[in-house]
């Protein structure tokens, strides 16, 4: 990505540990966030090979961590950031975000590198797995922690989060957004020529920011977000995939049938100007899709989410084949992360339900969620890019629907790579291609 075209990017570190720094050496760097008392715990658990008692606790801190700096922007920002509108200023930060979407925004935001991300995802799925493995392991020395799964966790966690005196919010991204509210931009300002001009990631979260104030704000604010609205909706949408279209078709359908009528007439002038009324939904039946699969998601990332999947996937499946489009995106995400699991396995109980919603998919509904979802689908790309075993279950996906005889329009040859990869390295290429085109490698 190129920096001199970045609304916000990543922080310089406070601390950088030493490549070949030992773990005893490492976790003494945690003195910014841990007591001496904790420091030594974590040393001593180390040395006498209690590692998933180590692992779990230093885990459990950088989150804990994690949640407390994102909290105090604001659940509201929050929201706006995940695209959850059951997400209020309210909300409960603990029950409302996940801990795989505390790393997808703090990775946003730019509190940790793209690289740092990438290893605490890792160390989350590490973590998760020995957490909930059965407890009638424990005499198998082939289930327990190795030294090697340990000391990387420790080094995720510390230099990421525990060893970083305060980790900061990109300050440059806070106040573009701060000023998307207090003030009214034009074509010809700096801020707008950097927005068209640069990654996927920061148009879309724009737009997201942008369309949440829609639904909230009022007064000064409201004409702010609705006149920036019209100014940068026009730039950046020839550029914006249709899942993000219909977000705001889907945002025009809900101000109007609230009787936000301030809200609706400034959204309806946006779209007017980029002829985007095909993206309005006819209803809001998506709602109720969007919201099921949410949930599938949640149980994903969760504890013990092999056992917590079966019912929210079920209860997806269940609302019919006939996804409406606005919903279809996350739907699709969520099936398929059901589908193709992480690097320890898949739900068993849930697979039944994703396979009948994958095949009840028409070819059409196959070539929209290639060409179209896909190429901004972060979380499966992510399995795609750094997780064998989700890569070989995609093969044969890939292989069983045969995918490959579909009519795929997407704008980056990355994705047709991905669909006719014959081998996991390919596959991984393909995928982390995408994901740089985002604006995430």
């Amino acid at each position: 990505m190129s920096e001199e075209k970045a609304l916000w990017k990543p922080i310089n570190r406070a601390v950088i540990i030493p490549p070949h720094a030992t773990p005893q050496d490492v976790v003494k760097f945690a003195s910014a966030q841990l007591s001496p008392r904790e420091i030594k715990s974590i040393a001593n658990a180390y040395s006498a090979g209690d590692y998933e008692m180590m692992g779990t606790f230093v885990w459990a801190k950088a989150v804990a961590c994690l949640r407390k700096q994102l909290a105090s922007l604001g659940m509201d920002f929050i929201g706006e950031m995940l695209g959850r509108a059951d997400i209020s200023p309210n909300s409960s930060i603990e029950e409302s975000v996940t801990e795989y979407q505390l790393i997808q925004l703090a990775e946003d935001l730019g509190m940790i590198s793209r690289t740092e991300a990438m290893r605490l995802r890792h160390t989350h799925e590490v973590i998760t797995h020995f957490v909930k493995k059965d407890s009638g392991d424990t005499a198998n020395d082939q289930e327990q922690m190795l030294e090697d799964e340990a000391r990387l966790a420790l080094r995720a966690c510390v230099q990421s989060i525990l060893a970083q005196p305060k980790i900061s919010v990109a300050l440059k991204f806070a106040e573009f957004r701060k000023a998307l509210e207090e003030k009214s931009f034009s074509t010809a300002d700096h801020e707008i020529t950097m927005l068209s001009e640069s990654p996927y990631l920061y148009q879309r979260t724009t737009l997201s920011v942008l369309l949440a104030l829609a639904k909230s704000a009022e007064g000064g604010q409201l004409d702010n977000s609705l006149s920036n609205l019209n100014t940068i909706l026009p730039c950046i949408w020839d550029q914006l995939l249709k899942p993000e279209r219909w977000q705001v078709g889907q945002t025009y359908a809900e101000v109007y049938a609230n009787g936000q009528l301030k809200a609706a007439a400034g959204i309806k002038k946006a779209l007017a100007k980029v002829q985007g009324f095909d993206y309005v939904p006819e209803n809001l039946r998506s709602i109720v899709f969007s919201k099921a699969a949410q949930r599938v998601l949640e149980a994903h990332d969760g504890w013990n989410n092999f056992f917590n999947e079966p019912a929210p996937m079920e209860a997806l499946a269940s609302l019919g084949s006939s996804v409406p489009l606005p919903a279809f995106p996350i739907v699709m995400s969520a099936t398929l992360a059901v589908r193709l699991g992480n690097g320890y396995g898949v739900s068993n109980g849930a697979q039944a339900a994703a396979v009948k919603l994958l095949q009840s998919l028409s070819q059409d509904r196959w070539e929209y969620y290639l060409s179209d979802c896909l190429p901004v689908d972060k979380r499966i790309l992510e399995k795609l890019a750094w997780s064998p075993a989700p890569v070989n279950r995609w093969l044969a996906l890939v292989a069983e629907y045969k995918l490959a005889r579909f009519n795929i329009t997407a704008r980056h040859a990355a994705v047709k790579k991905l669909i006719n990869a014959s081998d996991t390295t390919s596959v991984k290429n393909a995928a982390l291609a995408l994901l740089s085109d985002l604006g995430y490698v």
